[in-house]
Formats: C-alpha cells, sequence, structure tokens
C-alpha cells in the first residue's frame, strides 16, 4: 500500500507520494510472467515473419535477460505508471466496507467536514480518460458542498 506524507503545516509544500509500486510479491510475479507472455506471442510473430524473409529480435527487455530474477530486475528498474492515480479514496454506501468515503464525497468516521472531490473517489477504474469525469466528479462535488451550506450563507 503507498502512502501520502505532508512535510509540513504550510498548505504550498508539496506532499511526498509514495506509491510502493511492486511491494506486493503477487504484483511483481504477474509483471513478470506478463513479460514472458508478451516474449512468446512476440516471437510467435517473429516466427511468421521468417517465412517472408525478413526476422526482427526483441529489443526490450532483451535476449540478455533471460531469467526469472533478471526479468524481475528488469521490470523493478523499468516499470511505471503512466496513468492518472485513481480509485484510492473510494466512495460508496454505509455497506461497502471499502468505502472511504460518503456518497456526498465526505469522509467517513467523524470528519463530515472533510471531502474529496477528484479521480481518487472512484469505486473502480474507468475505461476512458478520467478528465471528463473529473470534471463531472468537481462539479458534482460543488453543487454537494452549496447544498449542504445554504443555511450558512446570510441572505442578502
Amino acid at each position: 500500500m503507498g502512502r501520502l506524507r505532508l512535510v509540513s503545516a504550510d498548505p504550498d509544500d508539496k506532499p511526498v507520494i509514495e506509491a510502493n509500486y511492486l511491494q506486493e510479491q503477487h504484483d511483481l510475479e504477474t509483471l513478470v510472467n506478463g513479460v514472458k507472455f508478451v516474449r512468446e506471442l512476440g516471437e510467435a510473430m517473429l516466427s511468421r515473419l521468417a517465412t517472408s524473409g525478413s526476422r526482427g529480435e526483441e529489443h526490450f527487455p532483451g535476449a540478455k535477460v533471460a531469467s526469472d530474477a533478471q526479468i524481475e530486475e528488469y521490470v523493478r528498474k523499468y516499470a511505471g505508471s503512466m496513468y492518472h492515480p485513481c480509485c484510492s479514496a473510494r466512495m460508496g454506501r454505509d455497506t461497502d466496507p471499502y468505502a472511504v468515503l460518503d456518497e456526498r464525497l465526505r469522509v467517513r468516521g467523524g470528519l463530515a467536514a472533510l471531502r474529496v472531490v477528484d479521480a481518487s473517489v472512484m469505486p473502480e477504474i474507468i475505461g476512458a480518460n478520467t478528465n471528463a469525469t473529473c470534471i463531472a466528479l468537481g462539479e458534482k462535488g460543488a453543487d454537494l458542498i452549496v447544498q449542504d451550506h445554504q443555511d450558512d450563507v446570510p441572505a442578502r
């Protein structure tokens, strides 16, 4: 599990984000097996090319990276995330044991004044770019905040 740590009380200081990718052995094994699977697919394609007179070769990680230990070292060195992080502060009903936010985007556990309104609230990863979804979440979050504080605003 990753961590987010504040370095000071200054809101302008950037937090330290420790994603802890590959901390779980299962995740690492899955990627090593993925490299091996893609190699099998690539080898099948290269074999077909060989029948037409042209044959390519694997460039990354390359033929010298052969054992599981070498593939693991390669994965640890080069694997990373290129997508927008999401789903780390799940929103859901009271019956959802994994939801840390209620349906109005409020943090559960006595911190009702604190809300999270970003991609982390998504219960599951979406199958598209997160930009439009984040815009909609931001607009909905703003509406919820206004609704919850309508009585707090003095009449003009």
